[in-house]
Order: C-alpha cells, then structure tokens, then sequence
C-alpha cells in the first residue's frame, strides 16, 4: 500500500522530486535503481500514486534525489514521464538518468594543455573548468576529486576542441592508460582507475549463488546478459594529422567473432603513439561481448559504496 505524504513522517526511502519530498507518493514496490560500475549512464524509475493530484513537482528534467540509511542512493533527473488516469487521481510512470549524463550535455569548445602534467591534474582541470554548466551546478555533484587516482604521472600535450565533457575526460584516459575506465557514484565523485590501479572501494559482500556465508549473500532475481551491439574489433583511428592515421585490430577477437570494424576519431592525435593509444584503449573496452548482470537485493545488504 502507498503512504500518502505526510509532515513529520520517516519513510524507508526518501525521494525528492525538485526538493520536494514525494516518498509518501511512490509505490516503493516499484523502486529501482540501475547502475554499471562504469563509465555508462545508470537510471532510475519509479511510479507515484497521485490520489491528490498533488505531485506538482513531477515535471520534465526535475532533479531527482534518493536517499535511506545509509545515505544517497541515486542523483539525476527526470528524462521520462508517463501520466494515466487511475479510479481516483492519476499515475505516473517515471524514468531518470543519473547526473552522469550531464557530462554528456557540457561543452569543451577549444582548450589545450600542455605536456607534463598528471592525468588527474589535467582531468580536475577539466572539471574544474567546464563543470559549473552542469556536474558542479546548484551543489548536484560533488567537487571531491578525492577519487581520481593519478594513471600517468606525465601527459603529452593535448588540444581539447568540439568535444562534450565526457568526450575529454575519455581523451585523457585513453592516453593515460589502455585499461583505463571511469564512473560518476552516488555521491557525484568521478572515480577513475586501470587494471594497475583497480577501484579501491571494495564491495561490502561477495555475491555467491547459493547459502550465503558470512561476508557474502545470495542475490534475488539474478540475471546475466551478454551483449555484442557494440563489439568491435578492428578500428581505423581518424587522427589529428593523416600521417598519424592508423589501424589497430585485436587477432584473437577477430578470429573468435569475425572482423567488426569502425572508425575512431582521435581528433587531438598528432603522432602515431597518441592515436595507437586511442585505438588501443577502445579495443580493450569493445573487443569482447560486454558482459552486464542484474540483481534485487534487500535490507541488511543495501549498503551503498561512501
């Protein structure tokens, strides 16, 4: 049964729709939160049951927080909404895109750096400069940066132009490290890090399948799903220069799965050596199927990385 919204109450899960609290509107059987882990954009959905026709705040691209014990769960806004007319009042079916996605939104138009500084130097530049139109905006992320680790200690130069924020912060990973990948948490904080620097934040429990032990629990709902839409494995890198143009092919993807070839521009690539990174780095994030699984999980386990 849904809580109809009441001053004073405290719910379970709190969630602000444009920093009115609607927690006592939604259906929390209907709650869920998807995140990757990686560098794509996690979402959320929810329906509110608005008997009162009340719910003035569910509107286009209204930010969206949601919080319980342990603190944030999801930031990010309002990217589908779905009204019907119910018995009495209405229902709305809401989707949301977490705040991840404002790095797709914000633009570097030109900007060069110059050789010598860390990849975290360069990337908290970044942020630092061009996040206030939208990560840094009105106290929606964070400005930690606490959670960069520094892959390369010394980067060529490179010139940043027409490119969204996400685009550079890429750019400087795929020349900082071929294993490189990212994320933004719950919290707002860019995580960055390799296979030779992995994410220190462990999990609070191993997932097994079968009788939990102590440290571990058994996921509900367990679902795994390989994923070739984006396996590419033979990349023509476009650089800055033609005669830094290059092609990179993983062999033993090609002879597993056939030749899946793109281009990939690497429009700051100047020499050979900084295209060859480039198309090294999405080799390594495209070579294989991409291997995605999902899980429900429930109280004492919903511990949230801080």
């Amino acid at each position: 049964m849904v809580a109809w919204l009441q001053a004073g109450t405290t719910y379970v899960v709190n969630v602000w729709v444009a920093g009115t609290q609607i927690a006592g509107l939604v259906d929390l059987s209907t709650l869920r939160i998807r995140e990757s882990g990686n560098h794509e954009v996690g979402d959320c959905s929810f329906t509110v049951t608005d008997i009162g026709m009340v719910a003035s705040t569910v509107t286009d691209e209204a930010f969206v927080h949601v919080e319980d014990h342990s603190g944030p769960l999801f930031k990010g806004f309002i990217r589908s909404r779905q009204p019907r007319v119910a018995a009495i009042g209405r229902v709305i079916d809401v989707t949301c895109r977490d705040i991840s996605s404002l790095l797709d939104t914000t633009l570097v138009k030109s900007n060069v750096r110059s050789a010598g500084e860390s990849d975290k130097a360069r990337i908290q530049y970044l942020l630092a400069t061009y996040g206030s139109q939208g990560l840094y905006s009105n106290g929606i992320g964070s400005t930690d940066t606490s959670q960069i680790r520094t892959l390369r200690a010394s980067m060529p130069a490179q010139r940043f132009r027409n490119l969204t924020l996400r685009q550079a912060i890429e750019s400087v990973l795929g020349l900082a490290s071929e294993s490189s990948d990212y994320y933004v948490d719950n919290l707002g904080r860019l995580h960055t890090f390799d296979a030779s620097q992995p994410e220190p934040s462990a999990a609070p429990y191993l997932v097994v399948v079968g009788e939990p032990g102590l440290g571990q629990f058994a996921p509900e709902e367990p679902v795994i799903d390989f994923d070739t839409d984006t396996l590419f494995n033979d990349y023509e890198v476009r650089a800055k220069v033609r005669s830094a143009d290059l092609r990179v092919a993983d062999t033993a993807s090609i002879a597993r799965y056939g030749r899946r070839a793109a281009y990939i521009d690497a429009p700051d690539a100047d020499t050979v050596a900084k295209a060859r990174a480039v198309g090294l780095a999405a080799l390594k994030d495209n070579a294989a199927p991409k291997a995605r699984g999902s899980f429900a999980v429930s109280s004492p386990y919903d511990v949230t990385e801080t």
